[in-house]
């Protein structure tokens, strides 16, 4: 699937399409690096320098991937251990690492370029009626991306960008008050604002890599042999 068609398709999904297709992203690279890449040299030397991943990725991978994640893991993280033990072991001697920061995690900064690519892409496309139809018709960005696709775009896509968010929240925030009034009365039935409460997470939050892309099965065996 090409570049714009994957836009096409993630506008399509009902989330913020930026936070679908970062969290596609995020799960193949985590697929890919549990089952084809554990000894790929390229791979293990980002891990070096941004000593290991980060907290939400290393949970991440522990969910997606299946029976055996644990050695994996082990062995992924083996190098890293002993690293750290010899940066330790070196603090008792001169007071101070002196080390520079870490990278970034390795899943995080594919998240980023995938951000990135997408908000080019997307930013394009809304030059041209098609796509601001296409868009109109989609749950719109999230605030975090509609802040960061703003800036880059152009005039004229920053006055449709502006004037459809404002749209969006002044429906949303007409249907958190009627959800809230219809929680109090409890005797008049829900219509389409009984998810408001969903919708302004998403918006306000984002959508993370979890709820974009779940493992298949109903137990996390991966954790034990």
């Amino acid at each position: 699937m090409c570049i714009r068609d994957s836009l096409e398709d993630a506008l399509e999904q009902g989330i913020c399409p930026l936070c679908f297709l970062a969290g596609e992203a995020e799960y193949r690279y985590l697929d890919a690096l549990l089952y084809e890449k554990m000894n790929n040299g390229a791979i293990r030397a980002a891990l070096a320098r941004s000593r290991g991943f980060c907290r939400y990725h290393t949970y991440r991978m522990i969910e997606i991937g299946g029976y055996g994640t644990n050695v994996k893991l082990a062995i992924l993280y083996e190098d890293l251990v002993n690293a750290a033990s010899d940066e330790v072991a070196a603090l008792r001697e001169r007071g101070s690492t002196g080390e520079p920061t870490p990278e970034l995690c390795p899943a995080c900064r594919v998240v980023a370029e995938t951000e990135r690519t997408y908000i080019s892409v997307l930013l394009t496309s809304l030059e041209h009626g098609e796509g601001r139809e296409a868009y109109r018709r989609s749950f719109g960005l999230c605030m975090p991306h509609f802040s960061r696709a703003y800036g880059p775009a152009s005039r004229g896509t920053r006055a449709f960008l502006k004037e459809d968010q404002l749209a969006r929240l002044e429906g949303l925030a007409y249907d958190l008050g009627e959800f809230i009034r219809k929680s109090a009365v409890k005797d008049e039935a829900f219509g389409d604002e009984r998810d408001a409460w969903q919708r302004v997470i998403h918006l306000y939050a984002g959508t993370p890599g979890e709820m974009v892309r779940k493992p298949v099965r109903d137990q996390h065996p991966h954790l034990t042999r």
